[in-house]
């Protein structure tokens, strides 16, 4: 997308922070930002655009780039993306297609008139030795027409020119997977990579040279600056307190990291007894959930053998923070791989954050664009064509003339033919879109079988709805075993007082959203109890599900078994 002598205006939108950056090539050349720490930012989308047009076009002015082609990249509500594995045999348009019904599986809102985009990113590497298919993985992202329409607006009101959008969330699981394949890439090589972003983040493993997941983690730096932010920082004998906003909050993060307990913090040296300690009690349990989400995604996503040599590395936001990785990889028992970023950056996304992520990758990178300005641009290429003289011109000129003389026919009998059309194209669609969740299934579950055969219960469902339905309550560890009547899922978590009007009706909301789930036989309320977590009244529980157990392919089994001396 990027040409060597092009320059394109970055342009990333989120609730803490706006920033423009011009890159050429693949490379960051100027770029500024403003923190904007917005609280209605979510709650007010797309509206809450026009609050921040006079920042963007400050930011605009001030790098120079009136004029340019923008590609904004969004950490908003109603933006969509998600990563779709496919056999390499699958065409095109069947690939298209099955990562287009996977982020419309994602999506809380029908896409079938919305703007998507899909593009192909990997596809693994042949493993020594081994026989399976290789795969092939597309992301896909789409957007609600009205956001992409107001985006369009307000890019272009800050004298810019809109080349399309695309999802932090995309850019985050695209940066993670290109990563672990780098680092995993070879035959015996495991690798895993944590990428961490300022709102959310994304986890890769690799093992062998062929992906094993890929999934979003909702969880990123600012999770630990909210934590700064709402408690007080106490010295070891309480007599001193000292409260931080949000830009000292992010200060401190991002100078003193996580910190060992004697650790002096930096800007607060000169106040006594006010050391690391002060910090890691506030962080916990932020901390505590990154580890967990990274934990238990490793066990359910490999065996045994291959969680027990992965090399994990953490990039984006999350590696300039002193401490984060070594803390993650201890809590995880895995080695750590450095990443070569400079500590403490958390002010510019250009340094290790999307835009850096994007600059990297353009080219793999999805990009969204309103069905309009996409039928506009389509225009333009055909009168380009005409006084080029391009013999192409008059085929494509013939074609939109068609193009339009059918939908002024369509729109001519549609008052006649609509409820006839639509009941046909629903039965076509239906049938199409069964046909290929069907192969698509078959696909991925000759992947995942591995080496057993029979039954297993589908680990990333079980995870998925045991996420779905955690609303109110914190889980503390998923425990899935092979006992005598099946697989057993013992989840343990917990409800503070202090954020529940009724823990009780949020633990039996948990339970029951978690027997409604397709994953689940049956959900029950094991145990509960009155416990003190972190210095707060809780109330505990331990729920016990029987997951439902799917057939493994044994061909995919077949296929994974060393080859044997003649």
């Amino acid at each position: 997308m990027f040409g060597s002598h092009s320059a394109t205006a970055v342009v990333e939108i989120s609730s803490s922070r706006i920033e423009v950056s011009v890159v050429r090539g693949r490379r960051v050349v100027a770029s500024a930002w403003r923190r904007i720490d917005d609280p209605e930012f979510e709650s007010g989308w797309p509206r809450s655009l026009s609050g921040h047009s006079t920042t963007l076009a400050d930011l605009v002015r001030e790098v120079w780039c009136e004029g340019s082609r923008a590609v904004v990249l969004l950490n908003a509500p109603r933006v969509v993306a998600t990563l779709t594995p496919c056999p390499a045999s699958f065409s095109e348009s069947e690939a298209e297609s099955a990562a287009l019904l996977g982020v419309g599986a994602v999506a809380d809102f029908p896409i079938d008139a919305e703007p998507c985009a899909v593009r192909r990113v990997h596809a693994d590497t042949a493993a020594s030795g081994g026989r399976d298919a290789r795969v092939a993985h597309y992301l896909s992202v789409v957007q609600r027409s009205d956001d992409a329409d107001a985006l369009v607006g307000f890019i272009e009101s800050a004298g810019l020119r809109f080349a399309g959008a695309a999802p932090v969330g995309a850019v985050a699981m695209l940066a993670a997977l290109r990563g672990a394949a780098a680092l995993g890439r070879r035959a015996g090589d495991r690798s895993a990579v944590l990428w961490i972003g300022e709102h959310g983040s994304a986890l890769a493993s690799v093992v062998d040279g062929a992906v094993k997941f890929v999934r979003p983690v909702a969880l990123g730096v600012e999770t630990l600056v909210e934590a700064l932010q709402q408690q007080p920082l106490r010295s070891r004998d309480e007599s001193i307190e000292v409260r931080l906003d949000r830009p000292a909050a992010r200060a401190l993060l991002g100078a003193a990291g996580v910190p060992a307990p004697d650790a002096p913090l930096h800007g607060h040296e000169r106040v006594q007894g006010l050391t690391g300690a002060a910090v890691l009690p506030i962080i916990q349990p932020a901390l505590q959930r990154i580890a967990i989400e990274t934990r238990q995604s490793l066990r359910f996503g490999l065996t045994e053998s291959e969680r027990s040599s992965v090399r994990l590395r953490i990039d984006g936001p999350g590696a300039c923070v002193p401490g984060l990785g070594g803390w993650i990889a201890g809590q995880c028992g895995l080695a750590l791989v450095e990443a070569p970023v400079e500590r403490g950056r958390l002010d510019s996304s250009a340094h290790s954050g999307a835009i850096a992520a994007f600059a990297a990758h353009a080219d793999l990178v999805p990009l969204l664009v309103p069905a309009r300005m996409a039928a506009r641009r389509a225009h333009g290429r055909a009168r380009v064509a005409l006084a080029a003289g391009v013999a192409l011109a008059g085929a494509l000129l013939a074609w939109e003339w068609r193009s339009a003389a059918v939908a002024l026919e369509a729109e001519s009998a549609r008052l006649a033919s609509l409820q006839a059309r639509a009941e046909a194209d629903r039965a076509v669609a239906q049938t199409r879109a069964a046909t290929l969740a069907a192969r698509l299934a078959l696909a991925e579950a000759e992947s995942r079988a591995g080496r057993t055969t029979g039954q297993a219960p589908h680990a990333a469902a079980a995870l998925a709805a045991v996420a779905g339905a955690a609303r109110n309550v914190r889980v503390t560890s998923i425990d899935i075993t092979r006992e005598a009547d099946g697989s057993i899922a013992r989840i343990d978590g917990f409800v503070r007082l202090s954020e529940s009007e009724d823990p009780a009706a949020d633990i039996r909301a948990f339970v029951e959203a978690l027997s409604a789930s397709p994953v689940a036989a049956s959900a029950r309320l094991s145990a509960t109890q009155r416990v003190q977590i972190d210095g707060a009244q809780s109330q505990s529980f331990t729920v016990t599900m029987h997951v439902v157990e799917l057939p493994v392919l044994r061909s995919q089994v077949a296929a994974a078994r060393p080859e044997s001396n003649p």
